[in-house]
């Protein structure tokens, strides 16, 4: 039978952490204290599992080896950061609020963040009104071919898209939309920094499922 250490350490591995350390060190709990938990060298209290349990997304009944009717979480709460649409240029405090949110099922230790693609500009990817789940990167970590986020700024607007990358030249992207429709065909240099932020890297696609 599995200790209660045995199954820290196993919701730790499944949440994608390669050791304790690096665990402690993402949440913020002592690295000494968690350690001891995950070697079985000091008890774990229920309400440290409680802890434990909420950062890992599993029932603290997992973790203390207790029957519950407690369900298993299949998601996560993703942020959804605003609305993306090539040319559709908005007031920043009109973007959705922060607190806007999607369940995806997700066990990676990076916080991961969604826009919603309210137009046609990458249709051949993600369809209008799917989300373009991300996770954040740098422009020395991309790629000719990825697709990415971008934040835009003009005179007090601001344009959130989602866009192809073509090429990369210093902090500058080439980039155009990936659609079906020529419309969004046109290609645009857009230098990270001066004119716009890079938000993140598209990992996956989500729809809502509606009955």
């Amino acid at each position: 039978m599995e200790t209660p250490s045995e199954r820290l350490r196993r919701a730790r591995v499944a949440k994608g952490f390669t050791s304790a350390r690096e665990a402690a060190r993402h949440f913020g709990w002592n690295e000494v204290t968690y350690i001891t938990h995950e070697n079985g060298t000091r008890g774990l209290r229920i309400s440290t599992a409680r802890v434990y349990a909420k950062a890992y997304g599993v029932p603290v009944s997992e973790l203390v080896g207790i029957p519950s009717s407690e369900p298993t979480p299949v998601g996560v709460g993703i942020r959804v950061i605003g609305e993306a649409a090539i040319g559709i240029w908005r007031d920043a405090t009109l973007q959705s609020p922060d607190d806007n949110r999607i369940s995806v099922p997700d066990a990676h230790p990076i916080e991961r963040f969604a826009v919603r693609v309210v137009d046609h500009s990458v249709d051949k990817l993600i369809a209008k009104d799917e989300y373009a789940v991300c996770e954040p990167a740098s422009v020395d970590d991309l790629e000719p071919g990825q697709i990415v986020v971008l934040r835009r700024f003009r005179q007090g607007l601001t344009e959130i898209s989602v866009r192809r990358i073509s090429e990369i030249n210093g902090k500058t992207i080439r980039a155009t939309g990936h659609s079906s429709d020529n419309r969004y065909a046109a290609i645009v240099d857009i230098t990270i920094g001066t004119e716009a932020t890079l938000v993140g890297r598209v990992i996956a696609k989500y729809a809502e499922f509606n009955l």
